[in-house]
């Protein structure tokens, strides 16, 4: 399976990214709302079982060592263009979360990424250019981060000679 650990953005920040537009564009794959996350680590083909092990372990470590409030992701402060093909919404917050995961994990899947962390929210993917008008829109929502989520990611057919991804949750590991 391809998983990867992540985190869901709240009611309100999903309301609130909601409100941007998603027109009809070709060459534009979309994802559906109940996609959206950041990805704190690709683990790429792994046994899920070990992961919920080691997640399991670092959540109960996590909330038992950590004193302070839950970390706090904010989106924004604009959309943006992540590569060459993917309109994001940047996410702050999520840096130190996302290192914890990556040094539990670290001995789990494809190895680490050695490029920095860029906590993002994924809106679209794009053949040849973003939709108009929804690069640079500002976007402003935060929210607290109580659990992490382990995810699969599997390709399914969608219409002829096309491809896209869905994202399962297969378990969630709580930071308090």
């Amino acid at each position: 399976m391809r998983l990867f650990v992540g985190v869901e953005p709240s009611a309100g920040a999903a309301a609130e990214l909601r409100r941007l537009p998603r027109p009809d564009a070709a060459g534009v794959r979309w994802l559906r709302p109940e996609q959206w996350h950041a990805t704190l680590r690709f683990l790429g083909r792994t046994d899920p079982d070990e992961v919920r092990a080691v997640l399991a372990r670092w959540s109960a470590g996590w909330s038992d060592g950590w004193s302070g409030p839950a970390p706090t992701a904010a989106l924004g402060p604009t959309t943006g263009v992540l590569g060459d093909a993917v309109v994001v919404v940047p996410v702050a917050g999520l840096d130190d979360l996302a290192a914890s995961v990556v040094d539990a994990t670290a001995h789990l899947g494809e190895p680490p990424e050695s490029r920095p962390f860029v906590g993002h929210v994924t809106l679209c993917r794009f053949r040849d250019a973003p939709p108009d008008g929804l690069v640079g829109r500002p976007v402003a929502a935060s929210f607290a981060v109580d659990e992490v989520v382990l995810f699969h990611s599997r390709t399914v057919d969608a219409g002829p000679g096309t491809t896209g991804v869905v994202y399962e949750v297969l378990d969630r590991f709580p930071l308090r």
